[in-house]
């Protein structure tokens, strides 16, 4: 098992030419994903603290 490990490492390590490409607009899909995710995240929290508000008004209001 070290063995095994031990040459993982090595070939991580080990140099060698990439070939690798960007394409300009990745940079821009990039940002687009990220305003999306927080987006969406935003909507989500904002139904989800609806939620508990309804909920804690339902517990007060059921209490008294």
């Amino acid at each position: 098992m070290r063995q095994l490990a031990l040459c993982v490492v090595a070939l991580l390590m080990a140099e060698r030419q990439v070939s690798a490409y960007t394409d300009p607009g990745s940079g821009a899909l990039l940002w687009q994903v990220l305003a999306g995710g927080a987006v969406a995240f935003m909507f989500y929290a904002r139904r989800f603290l609806a939620w508990l508000k309804r909920n804690k008004r339902a517990e007060n209001q059921g209490g008294e």
